[in-house]
């Protein structure tokens, strides 16, 4: 009985370490800068970004809300969503804010497109992106 407890042991040992052995590998390590996708990077409120600009521009919607964005680098401009319709918007404000901005080129798709408009005050950005009413 001793000698079977004996082989049993060993054969136990002997499992678990081939066992062990035959594991995967562990994963590749990491090259270049590490950024995990659902962590949030918060940026620093910049004292540089006037509030209130004068804005002035001729072409579409989409160019304007990129013309936009090199005044205001908080500013991010999302691809359009539907079929895109050519329309001409022509713009001269003076002493206006984001909201505004974006508000006028929106008054300016008169039901051919919308600006659909996005402030997170958690990251310090403002998001905007045109969609295209008719299909």
């Amino acid at each position: 009985m001793r000698k079977q407890l004996r082989f049993q042991t060993a054969l136990l040992f002997i499992t678990a370490m081939a066992g062990c052995s035959t594991s995967a590998p562990p994963p590749p390590a990491v090259k270049g800068e590490y950024r995990p996708v659902n962590q949030v990077i918060p940026t620093v409120a910049s004292r540089d970004i006037p509030r209130v600009f004068d804005f002035k521009f001729k072409g579409t919607a989409y160019e304007a809300l990129t013309a936009l964005q090199s005044k205001q680098n908080q500013f991010v401009v999302m691809p359009s969503q539907g079929r895109e319709v050519p329309t001409r918007i022509e713009l001269d404000l003076r002493q206006v804010s984001l909201e505004s901005v974006i508000k006028i080129i929106g008054i300016q798709g008169s039901g051919i497109f919308e600006v659909v408009y996005k402030n997170d005050p958690l990251s310090n950005t403002d998001s905007a992106y045109i969609k295209f009413l008719r299909p």
